[in-house]
């Protein structure tokens, strides 16, 4: 048998670049994880969507029938809740739905007034036809629902 000599030197470079290729790994792996748990534990704000929704939802209603313009049929329409106020005015006639104090802190939003938990607030105009005649539909939405949507 012959004997070979093992060189050191080499032996000691290998065993230092794992170190460095084994601390890469860690890195790699730590970010990407973070990443995804960062990704998937932050909340999402929809009342944004769910203030748009509702209002088409509305305007689809009254559009088929605007002589349903009135408060009873709306609230068994929408599902009008503490968290939510709804304002709806037609031709100068106005139906209001809801926790009215969510329409007074949209007012002071509007105001310019800051605060942790205001609502979303939302406004939106449709045309509704009406006997032929064009009738104009103005729709108010605040959400609050702070608690279920936003990392306060």
């Amino acid at each position: 048998m012959k004997n070979i000599k093992i060189n050191k030197k080499s032996q000691l470079g290998e065993s230092m670049i794992w170190i460095y290729r084994f601390i890469i790994i860690i890195i790699i792996i730590g970010g990407f994880i973070f990443v995804v748990v960062k990704h998937y534990s932050s909340q999402y704000d929809t009342r944004s969507t769910e203030a748009s929704l509702m209002s088409g939802k509305i305007a689809r209603f009254l559009g088929e029938d605007p002589t349903k313009f009135k408060a009873n049929e709306i609230q068994s329409f929408i599902n009008v809740t503490e968290d939510i106020f709804v304002n709806l005015t037609l031709n100068g006639r106005n139906i209001t739905l809801g926790n009215g104090d969510l329409g007074i802190l949209c007012e002071a939003k509007k105001n310019k007034v800051r605060g942790k938990h205001l609502p979303y607030c939302f406004d939106d105009n449709y045309i509704i036809l009406n006997n032929g005649r064009e009738e104009r539909l103005e729709i108010s939405i605040a959400i609050s629902k702070s608690k279920e949507n936003v990392n306060l």
